[in-house]
């Protein structure tokens, strides 16, 4: 958070209490009406503090919490696409393909054949690590 707000302490709980079930339960897409609707604060209350405190709004948090779990499904390479896209709520491997690499800037299926790779999502870009094997090369975007 850049500026300082003084902000009522129910309302930051209830703030917490949102990331923290995004953070438990990445796949439980809810809309932001219904997580105020569940912390028991205004819509409008808890997105805009929500973003000053995260930021990022309540909907591309959830976005990257359910990508970043995806990943983690992909580098386990048991499952095929079309079961991880299924697990994250999407209705096809093509829209779940979509948001992945709008997230991490490459396809699921460029993720999962490069297990040197390592790529992380965050609110001010994507980085990218590759590791050598055998030197210590690395080469940051």
């Amino acid at each position: 958070m850049t500026r300082q707000t003084r902000l009522d302490p129910y309302v930051r709980d209830a703030i917490n209490r949102v990331k923290n079930s995004i953070d438990h339960k990445p796949f439980d897409r809810k809309t932001v009406t219904r997580f105020a609707h569940d912390v028991g604060v205004g819509r409008n209350l808890l997105q805009k503090h929500f973003k000053q405190f995260f930021g990022a709004t309540i909907n591309q948090y959830q976005k990257k919490k359910c990508m970043e779990v995806a990943a983690g499904m992909l580098e386990e390479d048991h499952l095929p696409l079309f079961k991880i896209a299924s697990k994250c709520g999407y209705g096809s491997q093509s829209s779940f393909a979509r948001v992945f690499k709008e997230v991490y800037g490459i396809t699921p299926t460029k993720w999962k054949k490069s297990d040197k790779l390592s790529i992380t999502a965050g609110t001010t870009g994507i980085t990218e690590t590759r590791h050598e094997t055998g030197n210590n090369n690395s080469k940051k975007k």
